[in-house]
């Protein structure tokens, strides 16, 4: 009973119903925190559900997909839980002010392919900058977000994760050095998907990199590099990414 006066207060304080707070709680403490540090969670994931105007069921969901996926976010790690949860909360509400999408655009956004992203290299920033500048030309976050998770995967020679989603693997190589002079050739040789010899750079990296220089390609290549990184049915969506890439930075450092 004590417990209950106590959360019944703290709902009115944050103008929330009790049973929200509670629910956030529960889906806390399902991730392993006890009931101090799922309480604190569930105050800051009612903040947000304030602040971004959003449902508790996706405020709660949102954010610990996106901090379960980042487990380190600008100076914060691992250590420090409640602080990077508020900076997800933070970095979708600032960026959902000034950009051509939502909080809620957002939040679906990272939903959705934080995790293959965050595989693919790329960290919370450089995921809500791709987001963000495939929504100003696309406006639709779930389909933008599906051709992100979908490019991470394919540029990386994923060809049993895409099957599994049921995605389209025609064309996909598992041999990730084969992809490599695939994009390269498509680029007019200007673009090499590797930072070194061992490592494939960021989603968020290649997209600029590509981008750079997508003007100057030919029809021919441009369809073709498009079916190669995206299929055909997102090509839309990955076509809007790279005439959008000029965003990019400066949607990251607005996030940072």
């Amino acid at each position: 009973s004590g417990l209950l006066t106590k959360w019944n207060r703290l709902a009115q304080n944050l103008a929330v119903t009790t049973e929200s707070l509670i629910s956030s709680m529960e889906a806390w403490s399902k991730i392993g925190f006890d009931l101090d540090m799922s309480e604190q969670l569930a105050q800051v994931t009612a903040i947000f559900e304030k602040t971004a105007e959003i449902s508790n069921e996706k405020a709660t969901s949102t954010l610990i997909s996106a901090a379960q996926a980042f487990t380190e976010i600008d100076d914060l790690g691992v250590d420090d839980y409640v602080e990077r949860v508020e900076a997800v909360g933070n970095k979708i509400n600032a960026i959902g002010n000034k950009y051509a999408i939502d909080s809620e655009g957002i939040a679906d956004g990272l939903q959705n392919a934080s995790a293959a992203l965050k595989v693919a290299g790329n960290d919370l920033n450089e995921t809500i900058s791709l987001i963000t500048a495939t929504n100003k030309i696309y406006q639709s976050p779930e389909e933008g977000a599906n051709m992100l998770k979908v490019a991470s995967m394919r540029l990386r020679g994923q060809v049993d994760a895409l099957q599994e989603m049921g995605e389209d693997a025609e064309g996909v190589s598992a041999d990730i050095t084969k992809i490599q002079q695939q994009i390269y050739e498509l680029t007019g040789n200007k673009v090499n998907i590797f930072e070194d010899e061992d490592t494939l750079k960021s989603t968020y990296r290649i997209i600029i990199e590509i981008g750079e220089v997508f003007d100057s390609l030919n029809d021919r290549q441009q369809a073709d590099l498009l079916e190669k990184m995206f299929v055909k049915q997102r090509s839309g969506a990955g076509s809007a990414l790279l005439l959008n890439y000029e965003e990019l930075e400066k949607i990251k450092n607005d996030s940072m």
